[in-house]
């Protein structure tokens, strides 16, 4: 899979925009951006020398669970610890909220880690972005300063959500006014949610080749079949409890793989 033997070339997006004339029909690259994820799984499981790089968002992830659970539960005792000390009547119930104390704490640190673990390992995905580039002959892309990556990684993913949130919200309130919709609107709601997916992923090839907002979405405007053939396959992985954030190191080496080869088109 790392054969060069069909060179890709990742030129900035305003040169590709001249470069392709037609526009691909919807469904003519939706099974390219499909299977993508998978290429880059298949990439990734077949380069030992990515497996470390591939491995920060999970290390990640485990360090602000810790962090994050140890904190909460160290809180939990301080406020509980001197009143279980003097306990009488109280003492079992106390202890029941002790445990929904320790619960809490537990579920606020997972959330708080699922949300910044992708930022905070942005210069990591970048990195393996590069190397799969490489694998497939791209033009070597520079590096990214770490704090220049990670904030413009939260940015992107705040972009997404902010489309993305109100979309499935307003659907949600349809739904429940009209129940029968119902089978409109959840197709929907996860047409939206493979989009920002997608729109999330695609954010390291594409800002690597300095693309700005504006030429993210006309570059999935013009490739709109693999967009969203990427971000469905996406959804679907992540249905699995955390088979996500466990899959995103090979997700962006399949996001880079699908750019390179949708813009050769």
């Amino acid at each position: 899979m790392e054969s060069t033997a069909n060179e890709v070339r990742l030129a900035p997006v305003s040169d590709v925009h001249h470069q392709s004339g037609a526009r691909p029909r919807v469904g003519a690259r939706f099974a390219e951006g499909l299977v993508s994820p998978w290429h880059g799984l298949g990439w990734l499981l077949s380069t030992p020398s990515a497996w470390g790089v591939a491995l920060v968002p999970m290390v990640v992830f485990t360090v602000l669970v810790s962090l994050g659970t140890w904190g909460g539960v160290a809180l939990v005792e301080h406020l509980l610890g001197p009143r279980l000390a003097h306990a009488e009547g109280w003492g079992l119930l106390l202890h029941v909220v002790r445990v929904l104390g320790w619960l809490a704490a537990l579920t606020v640190a997972v959330l708080t880690a699922l949300t910044l673990a992708q930022p905070l390992s942005g210069p990591a995905l970048e990195s393996l972005a590069r190397r799969q580039g490489m694998a497939i002959g791209a033009t070597p892309l520079p590096d990214t300063p770490f704090f220049e990556g990670m904030f413009r990684s939260l940015r992107v993913t705040l972009f997404g959500l902010l489309l993305t949130v109100p979309v499935v919200v307003g659907l949600t309130i349809v739904e429940i006014a009209v129940p029968v919709l119902v089978v409109v609107t959840v197709p929907l709601k996860f047409v939206a949610t493979a989009l920002m997916l997608a729109w999330d992923l695609l954010d390291y090839p594409l800002s690597l080749r300095a693309a700005g907002v504006r030429a993210r979405l006309d570059w999935i405007s013009r490739h709109f079949g693999a967009a969203l053939g990427f971000g469905v396959s996406i959804a679907i992985i992540g249905l699995v409890p955390c088979a996500g954030l466990l899959f995103l190191p090979a997700g962006v080496a399949g996001a880079t793989r699908l750019v390179a080869l949708a813009d050769r088109h």
